[in-house]
């Protein structure tokens, strides 16, 4: 749980909710009414949401958006998520954002050992694939570095 994933959960919980925290699904929180929580930190004037996580709060529908600020202990903003299901580009005088996921970025990249395509992160700085990889890494000598007398292997 992030710190304003905690700052949530207490004021949720001093509001007289009882809460389960779901660590890696959207909502972050769903109280006992079944009434669904999503934490998001404002940054500047942007609320920030992956694609697949806007989609997945209009899909769940009875949930709403809270906007924490850092250092401050209420949420700055409550937002119904009925109001987000059309896309706006602001919601009052928050800029609403959204981009693809991670593994949206993923493309094919090809093993400097073996040739062979792989997928990794678009920014990833990996050459090679996973099986070429465990091998350099359980096998000193193909590494490609200096041996003992400083001759290259």
């Amino acid at each position: 749980m992030n710190h304003s994933e905690k700052e949530a959960c207490i004021w949720l919980k001093n509001k007289g909710q009882e809460l389960v925290f779901q660590r890696r699904n959207t909502p972050d929180f769903i109280d006992s009414k079944g009434h669904g929580w999503e934490v998001k930190l404002l940054r500047g004037n942007d609320i920030t949401f992956t694609a697949g996580q806007l989609e997945k709060l209009i899909k769940f529908g009875n949930a709403t958006v809270l906007v924490m600020s850092a250092g401050k202990d209420p949420p700055v903003a409550q937002i119904p998520i009925a109001e987000l299901k059309d896309s706006p580009a602001y919601w009052h005088q928050f800029h609403i954002t959204s981009y693809p996921a991670l593994r949206e970025h993923i493309t094919e990249h090809n093993c400097q050992d073996c040739g062979v395509a792989f997928s990794a992160n678009q920014g990833s700085r990996t050459r090679y694939c996973p099986d070429c990889l465990l091998k350099r890494l359980t096998h000193p000598e193909t590494r490609g570095r200096k041996g003992k007398k400083g001759e290259r292997k």
